[in-house]
């Protein structure tokens, strides 16, 4: 199912998808409903300057949007590369399941602009409070990259084979050893077109971008259908719809 805790694929995202979704995305930066319902970096600053090392806060534009919510409920942009069949075929393979038996969950823009654009924490995904399932087994993140990804702009890095541990050890917040993290983990060159899955215990984060290169990643979440959640944002367009069903909302 994964090697090492994630599995890529390449060149399998239509360019004309992803194209389409980098030109349209200067409107959603622009666009006030998520800038007052996403998350800033000025926001992100306030709270965790350390991932801004080296930067100074009015470096940043006050409304510049670090994670950008859930865009296939205004953009169809984004609603068509959400519901490609190479995305799901995808997502499916790394539960071993049929396309029918998994539903979609959330998606969002994740940035990381040219110049500033912050580290990402040592993190897994079980457990936390961005739509968790009560199994690892039940979850799966996806990155879809828009811009080309790489070490020098902030590219996602992983901890191989940090998921072989039981779901009641992360559960009980088990204490991630950075200083492993900082010197084995590995950097994933992504293309656009490429896809990866991330398994929900893996550890994994990433570098700032102070390159001259915008690193823009679609994060997208997936669930086994049934599955049972510890935390669940329900207001999220499209949530726990199967294909069929996100086709037609």
């Amino acid at each position: 199912m994964f090697t090492s805790g994630y599995k890529i694929s390449r060149s399998i995202i239509d360019q004309k998808l992803i194209q389409e979704c980098r030109l349209i995305l200067p409107s959603i930066l622009l666009d006030t409903k998520y800038i007052d319902t996403g998350i800033t970096f000025h926001d992100l600053f306030k709270k965790k300057p350390d991932r801004f090392p080296e930067v100074e806060f009015n470096q940043i534009n006050k409304n510049d949007l670090f994670i950008i919510p859930n865009p296939c409920s205004d953009y169809f942009e984004f609603k068509n590369l959400m519901l490609c069949g190479e995305l799901w075929g995808f997502a499916a393979s790394c539960f071993g399941l049929s396309r029918n038996d998994i539903c979609f969950s959330f998606m969002n823009i994740t940035r990381k602009p040219a110049k500033y654009g912050p580290s990402i924490n040592w993190h897994r995904d079980f457990g936390n409070k961005m739509t968790s399932t009560t199994s690892s087994r039940n979850m799966l993140r996806i990155i879809v990259p828009l811009d080309q990804s790489n070490y020098n702009n902030g590219a996602t890095a992983v901890i191989p084979n940090s998921h072989l541990i039981d779901d009641s050890v992360v559960l009980e917040r088990d204490v991630i050893d950075i200083n492993y993290c900082n010197e084995s983990n590995e950097s994933i060159n992504l293309m656009p077109g490429d896809i990866m899955g991330i398994n929900s215990k893996l550890i994994h984060g990433g570098g700032m971008n102070r390159s001259n290169q915008e690193r823009n990643n679609l994060i997208f979440q997936f669930v086994k259908k049934g599955a049972e959640h510890i935390y669940e944002d329900k207001e999220e367009p499209f949530h726990n719809l199967s294909f069929n069903e996100a086709v037609n909302f």
